[in-house]
């Protein structure tokens, strides 16, 4: 896998903001391999969580590596404006419309944070792609030299790597060399959610499908009530048995 690192002159001299940099990283890593052991495991709406989280650290941490900082919480779309101007060129790879689609998703954690008409839809295989490619693009832009080192530490993801560890090998179509297609349109998991408009009533369907494109997309209505407010629309085409 290329490792498109950037050259960067930023400088972390304080032992306090070293440590606060490596904490944001480490976390963001576990939090990463976390989220993929979730998807995997079918556990959808966990993973989107801490997709969200390891996320967010991470772009924190680059940030803050560039000299700054911000107090955005969980919230993806307020670090854009940061990325954009900071590192352009990371931004314009980033799929902003995934990013904000598990923002959304986090705010499952509490439900009284969601107002009526509140849906999402997570396809497993689509969403679990998009992580790893997120994650691949962000994770060389940061790298750890000690002053005593002679050499660059290697990151707990490039020792993942090496290790072919299974918590990041496991359906990763990038390490295992997998057309991004062929992996979003095999047979998928779908996981959609509403909070019915007409009456509040929290609404569930999980079904598999094959209709799931590589399209860069991952706003979609979540079970479209129908008129007689007892019948809905998924989003995706029920797989044939």
């Amino acid at each position: 896998m290329k490792n498109d690192k950037v050259k960067s002159k930023s400088k972390i001299t304080k032992l306090s903001d070293a440590l606060r940099l490596i904490g944001y990283l480490k976390s963001s890593f576990d939090d990463y391999i976390s989220a993929r052991i979730l998807f995997n495991n079918n556990k959808l709406i966990q993973g989107c969580c801490l997709a969200n989280t390891a996320i967010e650290k991470y772009l924190k941490a680059f940030i803050y590596f560039r000299g700054n900082t911000i107090k955005a919480k969980h919230d993806l779309k307020k670090l854009f404006p940061s990325i954009k101007n900071f590192a352009p060129d990371v931004y314009q790879k980033l799929n902003t419309e995934f990013l904000e689609e598990v923002s959304k998703i986090y705010l499952m954690r509490y439900l009284d944070n969601c107002e009526r008409g509140y849906n999402f839809v997570i396809l497993r295989n689509k969403y679990l792609a998009e992580l790893d490619y997120t994650y691949s693009i962000i994770e060389p832009k940061i790298r750890v030299k000690p002053q005593r080192d002679k050499e660059i530490r290697k990151t707990n993801y490039e020792l993942a790597v090496e290790n072919k560890n299974p918590e990041l090998w496991i359906n990763n179509y990038i390490l295992n060399k997998i057309d991004k297609s062929d992996f979003i349109e095999a047979t998928d998991i779908v996981h959609e959610l509403r909070i019915y408009e007409h009456n509040n009533e929290l609404i569930e369907a999980i079904y598999l499908t094959d209709n799931s494109k590589n399209d860069n997309k991952f706003r979609f209505e979540g079970l479209a009530p129908k008129g007689d407010h007892k019948s809905f629309e998924m989003s995706h085409k029920l797989k044939e048995k």
